[in-house]
């Protein structure tokens, strides 16, 4: 089942990757604004778009929003893809 934020953004439409320090970071960005970060704790089964995806779609109507997804090394981020849910 997708998650669909309350004014439309999907996951997938929202899905970033950027490398920094050796790691591929994977992250969200939506809105446009003053920008908000949204940190996410590691939990199997669970990503920062499932947790977050209600609140975003209020609050990118006027912030930048952007959901990091955690990554524990530079080797796991080498094995990690967008919508990996480890």
């Amino acid at each position: 089942m997708p998650f669909i934020a309350s004014n439309g953004p999907t996951e997938a439409g929202t899905s970033n990757t950027i490398a920094a320090g050796g790691m591929t970071v994977h992250y969200h960005d939506l809105g446009a604004g003053e920008p908000v970060l949204f940190l996410h704790s590691y939990s199997p089964g669970t990503t920062a778009w499932i947790t977050f995806h209600k609140t975003v779609g209020l609050l990118s109507q006027h912030f930048r929003c952007i959901l990091q997804i955690p990554t524990k090394s530079p080797a796991d981020s080498e094995m990690m893809s967008p919508g990996d849910t480890r």
